[in-house]
């Protein structure tokens, strides 16, 4: 059996892969991408679907993809988001013609993230008509609360929403 040369530090015995190029890592040199890197994207492409990554593919691939989900997960949190209960209209600019449905989130603030973050991904200042509903789910004597939601992106008119629309809306 032949030693495996480190891709990176070209040292002998190296004893992982990196599972995007398929290459010899070493343990020292192996970047490990955590396994909620990417928590609320509604689908994780394929490229950043892996654990083990050699210093090439993590700089290539892995970083940029990083540094633009939290510029957009910063946008989410500043998306208006109004709910469906609003009675009040809105300044909207434009919306999208689609609902966002997020399922299976743990608490009702990560499902309002998650359809804020949609509404920033794809570049839209709010998300509106937003429903959030639990469902309980028994397990013996154990009962927990499994949340989805769902909203359409839009955008609005920030200049023109007023302080006492502010009480309707949440900032995130």
């Amino acid at each position: 059996m032949t030693a495996m040369e480190c891709v990176n530090c070209r040292k002998l015995n190296a004893t992982l892969t990196c599972e995007q190029c398929s290459e010899p890592v070493c343990k020292k040199c192996v970047e490990i991408l955590p396994e909620n890197t990417f928590k609320l994207m509604p689908t994780i492409p394929e490229p950043l679907s892996h654990i083990r990554y050699c210093g090439g593919c993590y700089a290539e691939q892995v970083e940029p993809e990083i540094a633009q989900y939290e510029e957009t997960l910063e946008n989410a949190k500043r998306v208006f988001v109004f709910f469906k209960t609003r009675k009040k209209s809105l300044p909207i600019t434009g919306k999208e013609k689609i609902r966002e449905i997020v399922e299976s989130c743990p608490d009702r603030d990560e499902t309002i993230l998650r359809l804020a973050f949609i509404a920033a991904s794809k570049g839209y200042n709010a998300i509106i008509e937003v429903e959030a509903l639990s469902k309980k789910i028994r397990n013996g004597a154990y009962q927990t609360s499994v949340w989805s939601g769902s909203g359409i992106p839009a955008q609005v008119d920030s200049s023109r929403i007023y302080d006492e629309d502010m009480q309707d809306a949440v900032y995130r």
